[in-house]
């Protein structure tokens, strides 16, 4: 099955870094949320992911095909065709953007049940209370550089917060990223240990 990684990876734009030296992987047979504030670098790390465009240094790979990505997805039809193929890999941006109740229940069905047939699903979204239902790992960059990697459950526990809204506030403020810079990186060392060594 397909794993998804970014191994040092970086972007500039002029005198601008839009993604610094960012590493991790994406395991099969998990969803992954991918979760930054606006300006983090999700967007420009999604497009390296796909080809479409290139890194300054570093590379992101998937050791497959990338079946399907819907950029600003709203509806079913997007995410069906986005299934064409019958893809190992999905790499999603806001998939529940534009979806009524009912729908966000059948696309948070429907990417359980990738995930539990071994498939990597990568998901990109601001709706944190949605993703709390249905993630099982957490990527979280700030201004270009990865804050934290690993089960949210253990990331949610570790940090005693009491929703990923709480977690992501913290871990995203200006005072905990330039504070904390040290300690969040063995943190996500340690996280992404447990997250290879102890997936279900």
């Amino acid at each position: 099955m397909s794993t998804i990684a970014m191994e040092s990876l970086t972007k500039r734009y002029g005198g601008v870094t839009a993604v610094d030296d960012l590493t991790f992987r994406v395991t099969p047979g998990r969803i992954t949320g991918f979760l930054g504030p606006n300006g983090a670098g999700k967007s420009t790390t999604m497009r390296i992911l796909l080809g479409l465009a290139p890194p300054t240094s570093g590379r992101a790979t998937i050791d497959r095909r990338v079946g399907g990505y819907s950029l600003g997805m709203r509806q079913r039809l997007a995410l069906a065709t986005a299934l064409l193929g019958d893809p190992e890999t999905l790499v999603l941006d806001e998939p529940a953007t534009g979806l009524d109740p009912e729908g966000v229940h059948w696309l948070r069905g429907l990417l359980r049940r990738l995930a539990g047939e071994g498939r990597t699903v990568f998901v990109s979204s601001h709706l944190l209370a949605e993703l709390a239902q249905t993630v099982d790992d957490l990527v979280v960059i700030n201004r270009g550089r990865l804050v934290v990697h690993g089960p949210m459950v253990d990331l949610l526990d570790r940090a005693d917060a009491t929703s990923l809204e709480a977690f992501f506030l913290e871990a995203t403020s200006t005072e905990a990223t330039s504070t904390e810079a040290t300690s969040t990186e063995a943190t996500s060392t340690e996280a992404t240990s447990v997250s290879e060594g102890g997936s279900s």
